[in-house]
């Protein structure tokens, strides 16, 4: 069996799906979301317990998985937020 897992990271919320095939030629696919409540602007520490969550959680998503995907960051993104979504990025990939 091969196991598929795809990650969609976001700060707000990041997307995960699990697509399994199995012997018999079915082909099985769960997806879910981690949302989560915006930090205050500035507060570094609730930042990077956000992130930390969700680093924890896609962990766990592609530890159970045989091929892990993610999308790839946006290098053209701007405002508050984008470097700090790079940031998560690298924490995941």
């Amino acid at each position: 069996m091969i196991t598929i897992c795809g990650l969609d990271i976001s700060l707000a919320k990041t997307g995960v799906a699990h697509l399994d095939s199995t012997t018999d030629d079915a082909v099985k696919l769960a997806t879910y979301r981690l949302p989560t409540s915006p930090h205050p602007q500035g507060d570094t520490a609730a930042l990077r317990n956000r992130m930390d969550y969700i680093r924890t959680h896609c962990s766990i998503a592609a530890d159970l998985a045989t091929l892990v995907v993610i999308e790839g960051p946006s290098f053209a993104s701007v405002g508050a937020s984008s470097k700090d979504l790079v940031g998560l990025w690298w924490l995941i990939y």
